[in-house]
């Protein structure tokens, strides 16, 4: 009987993870390609290639799931939120949570920077004396 309940429970977990991975993937390409078309039909500030011509939505669409870490981010973020709904939701209070909330975003932003090919900004050590 136990058994049943942590495979059933180990379950629910990996279908709750999935369907954060999911949601995050849908609602970030999604609201790039809104952004992008509306920059592109109303003549605004878009990026473009080397030779002038606009970057396409497939390209923004390669670029974001291929050549970025988007997936590795978007795993790393649905995990994390996983995580501090089975350990401190279901088991502490709200302050807990909210806490753990705040930390475990530091963290996932953290680790995300380590991901990236160009940091935006980089702040040098001769800054923090």
């Amino acid at each position: 009987m136990e058994e049943l309940n942590t495979k059933n429970y180990g379950l629910q977990l990996y279908k709750r993870f999935l369907l954060h991975v999911i949601i995050a993937w849908l609602t970030f390409n999604i609201g790039d390609w809104i952004v992008h078309f509306y920059n592109v039909i109303f003549g605004l500030a878009y990026t473009v290639n080397k030779d002038g011509s606009p970057v396409s939505a497939a390209d923004r669409f390669i670029n974001n799931n291929i050549n970025q870490p988007l997936c590795l981010w978007i795993l790393l973020l649905a995990f994390l939120a996983e995580v501090n709904y089975l350990f401190i939701f279901k088991r502490r209070s709200l302050l807990w949570f909210v806490l753990s909330s705040i930390v475990l975003a530091k963290v996932g932003s953290g680790v995300s920077m380590l991901f990236q090919k160009h940091p935006a900004y980089i702040p040098s050590l001769a800054q923090f004396y």
